[in-house]
């Protein structure tokens, strides 16, 4: 077998190689990104579940208490989400 096939042959082994590794990242990015979307929601939905409000507190004053309460609870751990919340519903200006 001459130099350049076995050269030939060892380039084809570590490419193939090398786009298994390619397909076994994007899998194991794929299952991470999914499991942390499913966290966070679970997250939210159960933020969402635990409000408590007042019946007779107005419908606008209660909307602001959860906006407010849930941009605080995000704040923690989803700095990005707290911010852009309370930028796009004009609340804090300033703090976040």
């Amino acid at each position: 077998m001459s130099a350049l096939s076995e050269t030939m042959r060892g380039v084809e082994y570590r490419d193939a190689r090398m786009q298994a590794q390619a397909e076994r990242d994007s899998q194991r990015f794929d299952a991470g990104y999914e499991l942390g979307m499913a966290e966070a929601e679970h997250e939210i939905a159960g933020f969402a579940k635990k409000f408590k409000f007042d019946p007779n507190e107005p419908m606008d004053a209660r909307c602001r208490r959860f906006v407010a309460e849930f941009i605080g609870s995000c704040d923690c751990c989803y700095d990005e989400l707290a911010k852009a919340v309370a930028e796009a519903v004009g609340m804090f200006d300033g703090e976040v």
